[in-house]
């Protein structure tokens, strides 16, 4: 289900897709979070404007500098997933966590993910994007106040609530 502003409900329904309108953004985002509650579901936030679903698998760099973090990244196995399986992977490596679960998880949010090859692959206290993630029940919601980076306050709130 997509979750639209009433000015764009036609253009996604005329996709075929089931939309429900939500009204501003962290008011849609907050009636996804509550349906998918009510359904006992994981809730999957994405936006629609994602031109790529990439993950690198491989060991990381032996060496902290970027020409070794790019040329673990280069050696990294690339596999091209759809959204779904994505975000079917982030839910089951959160359930799998050990205590306490975390409620959300995200994707690493730039184009390069080099960097990434100097760290752990899962980590409980990072920036998590609002373009994608996975809320795993929970009470965290939307500041309906914010109009900007409110993800940024979602993925705060996150951390202190759930560690």
């Amino acid at each position: 289900t997509w979750y639209v502003d009433e000015p764009s409900l036609g253009n996604y329904k005329a996709l075929g897709l089931r939309v429900v309108v939500g009204g501003r953004l962290t008011a849609a985002r907050n009636l996804a979070l509550q349906d998918a509650k009510k359904r006992r579901k994981a809730c999957v936030q994405i936006s629609d404007d994602i031109s790529a679903w990439e993950y690198r698998h491989g060991p990381n760099a032996t060496e902290k500098t970027d020409l070794a973090k790019n040329a673990a990244h280069a050696a990294a196995t690339r596999l091209i997933v759809s959204p779904v399986a994505a975000a079917r992977f982030i839910l089951a490596k959160m359930r799998g966590a050990s205590k306490p679960q975390p409620k959300l998880g995200g994707v690493y949010m730039l184009g390069s993910c080099a960097r990434t090859f100097s760290g752990e692959a899962f980590g409980r206290h990072n920036f998590i994007l609002g373009d994608f993630f996975v809320a795993d029940g929970g009470t965290v919601t939307f500041d309906e106040e914010m109009n900007l980076k409110e993800d940024y306050d979602f993925t705060c709130s996150h951390i202190k609530t759930y560690g």
